[in-house]
């Protein structure tokens, strides 16, 4: 069992009474704990000895309030077990009481429906924190280690969308079209793996920043990183992070004003797994650009010749509870889960380009919204 953090908050629910002026205020004081593993939110609170049961709904920013569950008088907790990591629950609760004016005469009551109902139910009431704003209660993001190198697969992509021959090629309209396949920053396209080194990619889910209060709420990626043998795979990598922004109404790109070169600025610095119990250690891999020689004969004479081909890549992690994962290139560039979630990333991105939607932004590390716990940009801290 993983526990990732509990959260005090506090919500007032009002049942009012004829006769009580102003009206009376059970007030119930609640904590939220996140589990991750198993993933589950649970509710707890002190019980009113006046109360006669609790109902408990939430929803999330893809779905509307549904009742999670009606509870006895002597309830003091919920569990909610339906839950997924990355995803932003929000939570409301009523509370019913027993109506003290039930079948009392009609002249012992301000009005005769006050004595008809054997319970009062309290409106629903939104689980927020003392300053009104809502409180976010989400499981950690989760992240995902992929054994694959962007690059290859947008420059393919290129030539696929530009058929003609590469000699009749606008490099213009190469490089116009890559940039939109390709959302890694220069540096990133330019990397070199060492000997000891393998191109890979990750992915993590990002909610609501605590601080900011800016909302994520989908993957980002950084399209495209070095991991090295006997190290952790985890790092802080420049990427482009989506965000809704309530003074535009609509989702912008955060930015780094002070990033040198101009050309850096749609790229912030993100903790992709840097935290401890986070990243998988890089234990081996194989593949990649493998060179080797082959020897033929023509006209009866020997003839050596160096071949350089691209090998899949297979790669072993060591994961933070000590499992061996393997990947391989060729299952990774086809993972589905992989492709929906950066191809989401790109049109996101492209969009917001499209419509020149690129701000400053604060809080996070390095200006960047998002769930970015680890303090900041460093090396893997494990």
């Amino acid at each position: 069992m993983r526990v990732m953090g509990v959260l005090g908050l506090s919500t007032i629910l009002t049942v009012s009474f004829a006769g009580d002026f102003p009206p009376k205020k059970y007030a119930v004081q609640l904590t939220a704990t996140v589990q991750e593993s198993p993933a589950k939110i649970t509710l707890d609170w002190i019980g009113d000895p006046d109360s006669q049961g609790y109902e408990v709904s939430r929803r999330t920013p893809d779905s509307g309030w549904q009742l999670l569950g009606k509870l006895g008088s002597n309830a003091t907790s919920y569990t909610d077990s339906n839950v997924q990591p990355g995803k932003v629950y929000e939570y409301q609760m009523r509370v019913k009481m027993t109506n003290p004016n039930y079948r009392k005469a009609d002249n012992e009551v301000a009005y005769p429906a006050l004595s008809k109902e054997r319970e009062l139910t309290s409106p629903w009431v939104d689980v927020k924190d003392s300053n009104q704003n809502w409180v976010h209660v989400s499981l950690p993001g989760a992240i995902n280690f992929y054994a694959v190198d962007q690059l290859p697969l947008s420059e393919a992509a290129v030539r696929e969308a530009l058929p003609e021959p590469k000699d009749q090629r606008d490099p213009k309209k190469v490089m116009a079209e890559f940039k939109k396949l390709f959302q890694g920053s220069d540096p990133q396209r330019a990397l070199t793996p060492k000997e000891n080194q393998v191109v890979m990619q990750i992915h993590r889910w990002l909610g609501v920043d605590e601080k900011s209060k800016h909302a994520v709420g989908d993957w980002v990626v950084a399209e495209r990183v070095l991991a090295t043998k006997g190290d952790y795979v985890g790092q802080w990598a420049a990427t482009k992070v989506p965000y809704f922004s309530p003074t535009e109404g609509d989702f912008v790109l955060a930015s780094n004003p002070k990033a040198k070169p101009k050309s850096m600025a749609p790229f912030v610095e993100m903790n992709f797994g840097t935290e401890p119990g986070v990243s998988p250690f890089l234990v081996d891999f194989d593949g990649g650009k493998v060179t080797y020689v082959r020897e033929t004969t023509k006209d009866g004479k020997a003839k050596k010749e160096e071949i350089t081909t691209n090998a899949p890549v297979e790669v072993l992690m060591l994961s933070p509870d000590g499992r061996l994962i393997a990947r391989d290139s060729a299952s990774d560039e086809a993972n589905k889960e992989r492709e929906k979630h950066r191809e989401a990333w790109v049109h996101r991105i492209r969009q917001i380009d499209e419509e020149g939607k690129v701000v400053p932004s604060g809080g996070g590390a390095g200006g960047v919204p998002g769930n970015v716990p680890g303090g900041g940009p460093g090396g893997a801290n494990q």
